[in-house]
C-alpha cells in the first residue's frame, strides 16, 4: 500500500475527504492572496489619490497663471484615476473573489453559514474601500473641477 493511503487510513480519512481537504486549503490561501492583493492595489490607489489631492490644492492657493492653468487637467487626471480604481475594485470582487468564495462556501457550508449571518450585520470593509471611498474621490474631483 502506498504511504499515502496508509496515513489516510491511520487519520481515519478518505481518499475523497483528503482530497476535499487539500482543494478547500489551496481556496482558503488563494482567497487570502486575493485579498492581500485587493487592500495592498487599495492603498496604492487611496495614497496616489491623496497626493493628487494635495498638488491640486498646492496649485489651487497658487497666484501664478501657469499653476492656475494645470488645475484641470490635475482634476481630469484625479478623476480619472479614481474611475480606474472603483473599476478594477468591481471587477476583482466580482470576477476574481466572488468565485473564490462562492466554491469555498460550497465546500464547508456549515462554517460559511455562520459568516454569512455575521456578516450581514454591518457593512464590510471591502465594501467601503471597494465603492464608497472611489465614488467619493470621483464626486470630489467633479466638485473641484466647477471651483
Amino acid at each position: 500500500m502506498p504511504s499515502t493511503q496508509v496515513d489516510l487510513i491511520k487519520s481515519g480519512e478518505s481518499e475523497d475527504d483528503a482530497l476535499l481537504s487539500k482543494k478547500q486549503q489551496f481556496l482558503w490561501e488563494w482567497a487570502m492572496h486575493e485579498d492581500h492583493m485587493y487592500l495592498n492595489r487599495s492603498n496604492f490607489f487611496f495614497v496616489g489619490e491623496s497626493m493628487m489631492v494635495a498638488g491640486y490644492a498646492a496649485l489651487k492657493s497658487s497666484t501664478l497663471p501657469e499653476a492656475q492653468a494645470k488645475v484641470v487637467p490635475i482634476c481630469v487626471l484625479g478623476l480619472g484615476i479614481s474611475l480606474l480604481w472603483l473599476i478594477v475594485n468591481v471587477l476583482h470582487i466580482n470576477q476574481t473573489a466572488k468565485p473564490i468564495k462562492e466554491e469555498l462556501r460550497r465546500i464547508e457550508l456549515t462554517t460559511w453559514l455562520k459568516i454569512e449571518v455575521r456578516r450581514f450585520r454591518r457593512i464590510r470593509i471591502t465594501f467601503i474601500i471597494g465603492y464608497i471611498l472611489p465614488l467619493i474621490f470621483c464626486l470630489a474631483w467633479a466638485y473641484f473641477m466647477r471651483l
